[in-house]
């Protein structure tokens, strides 16, 4: 049976999404996704909530990071949305550090896709 946690879609509503799974594949919903749709998105806290409880119930999770940026029309746009999905990615990952997750844990990819604007998906393995 799978285990389920609350995770979280910041800076729009709040889900609850199946997050403990023997293999990340494309129909496993991501722990947590933080959007950056607005100036400041206050993600620290539920970061370190959900982060906190999927360590809990599994002692040995690993964390797979994929920073997403919004698919553009230009290879112009694209490269600017690429920039601002590394900066958002990097403030995650300091948030994660300081929280003292080690980089041992972590496992990070990027992807474009159609979303208005760049998120952060975080799942757990």
């Amino acid at each position: 049976m799978r285990k389920q946690l609350i995770g979280f879609v910041l800076g729009c509503m709040v889900l609850a999404m199946p997050a403990l799974a023997a293999d990340l594949d494309q129909d496993v919903p991501p722990l947590i996704v933080i959007r950056f749709n607005q100036t400041h998105v206050d993600y620290a806290m539920p970061l370190y909530n959900t982060v906190s409880r999927a360590l809990e119930v599994k002692p040995s999770a690993m964390f797979d990071i994929v920073s997403v940026s919004s698919a553009a029309r230009t290879p112009q746009d694209q490269q600017y949305n690429n920039q601002i999905a590394t900066q958002n990615v990097h403030k995650v990952l300091a948030t994660l550090h300081n929280m003292g997750l080690p980089q041992s844990r972590i496992h990070l990819t990027s992807a474009a896709d159609n979303v208005p604007s760049s998120e952060v998906r975080i799942f757990v393995r």
